[in-house]
């Protein structure tokens, strides 16, 4: 079950393109992945007639624990800084180099995106001041 929400996490914070490679550092191809997910997807189908879904439960507890950096593992970034990358990195022609100029990784980028994600869901006011100043910075951009 972690082996399955840690990939699954992976790709929900990766690019398409990365799927494969993603999927090939744990010996499946992307149609092993896809069996995969259907099996997933019947069974928790089956439990939706049921009172309890403790495979739905565990799934998503794994998931959200898969997907949850570790204080120690994201670079300390206030909202100011981490805006200013996510939105330099989006209208980089290349984001790696972005990343490489401040001394981050794609994962590390991937842990802080998560970091700030779990942010805005926990904190309505958090999640509404990272809209605004992407909102802005993306505005401004245009300009």
């Amino acid at each position: 079950m972690e082996t399955y929400a840690s990939i699954k996490a992976r790709l929900w914070g990766a690019p398409a393109s990365s799927a494969a490679r993603i999927l090939g550092e744990h010996g499946l191809t992307e149609v092993d992945w896809l069996l995969h997910e259907q099996r997933y997807a019947d069974a928790i189908g089956e439990e939706l007639h049921q009172e309890q879904a403790p495979l739905e439960r565990a799934v998503r507890e794994a998931i959200l624990k898969a997907e949850t950096p570790r204080p120690e593992d994201i670079p300390d970034l206030t909202i100011e800084e981490f805006v200013a990358l996510r939105l330099a990195c989006e209208t980089a022609a290349d984001p790696a180099v972005e990343l490489s100029a401040r001394g981050l990784t794609a994962s590390a980028f991937r842990r802080l995106r998560s970091h700030w994600r779990l942010q805005s869901l926990a904190d309505p006011g958090i999640a509404a001041d990272l809209r605004a100043r992407l909102a802005a910075g993306r505005t401004h951009a245009v300009l």
